[in-house]
């Protein structure tokens, strides 16, 4: 019974791929770019949660993507590829603020990560479902500075850690470009991001002391959170 639905299914797929025009195919690469914004959950929320500075993080991020399989000249669902991106957050008040002066912490999250993405579709229609997945470094930093005047920054002090971080995220693009390659789709997607234990600055506990010397304070934990993608992406 499973092989005749199998059988089924097959001949349904290639009677469709049969009628569509093979210049609607996605068959070489994408480029994706957009916006992002980091939304820490659970226990990693908990401990950048502060009175002080945002919790939720904006940024932007890029990634590249082929058919592994495009030498040969065959179709493939799964493209991979790499993706890099940042977003962070700035945090102008303390817990205990230095005597005199302009000062300010930057709390960044850089990745770069090996990245597939999975399509349902290979054909260009109006709308295109995905489906990504990545793993790679990511480097989690908080920077102090002041400002000097005339454009002019001091960055005295700086905190990073590394870890290894993970995302799944599925999304829905619409086509903004019908003519012919590369086909332009925009759209949204949202994912679950999760690292291995880190130790990043306590947010409601830095500061100064009276000689002007950053009071560190760390929390140790293991980030993970959501994400939303407000995404262009060109197919070819």
């Amino acid at each position: 019974m499973k092989t005749r639905y199998f059988l089924i299914f097959f001949l349904i797929q290639v009677s469709v791929f049969g009628q569509i025009e093979p210049d609607k195919f996605i068959e070489k690469d994408i480029i994706d770019f957009g916006f992002v914004l980091d939304i820490p959950t659970s226990n990693h929320r908990q401990k950048l949660k502060s009175q002080l500075v945002s919790v939720n993080s904006p940024g932007v991020y890029l990634a590249y993507l082929v058919n592994p399989n495009a030498k040969s000249d065959n179709l493939s669902s799964i493209f991979l590829g790499g993706e890099i991106g940042i977003f962070g957050t700035k945090q102008v008040e303390f817990n205990k603020p230095a005597p005199d002066g302009d000062f300010f912490m930057n709390h960044r999250t850089a990745w770069l990560h090996f990245k597939g993405r999975y399509l349902p579709y290979i054909y260009s229609e109006k709308y295109l479902p995905l489906i990504d997945f990545s793993m790679g470094p990511v480097l989690y930093s908080s920077t102090m500075a002041e400002n000097l005047g005339n454009d002019e920054v001091d960055k005295f002090y700086k905190y990073k850690d590394f870890a290894i971080n993970a995302k799944v995220e599925a999304g829905l693009q619409i086509k903004l470009r019908n003519e012919r390659k590369p086909f332009s789709f925009m759209g949204i997607s949202v994912g679950f991001s999760a690292s291995n234990p880190v130790k990043m600055i306590n947010r409601n506990k830095i500061g100064f002391d009276s000689a002007y010397n950053v009071l560190e304070a760390l929390n140790a934990h293991n980030p993970r959170g959501l994400f939303m993608k407000l995404n262009w992406s060109s197919y070819r």
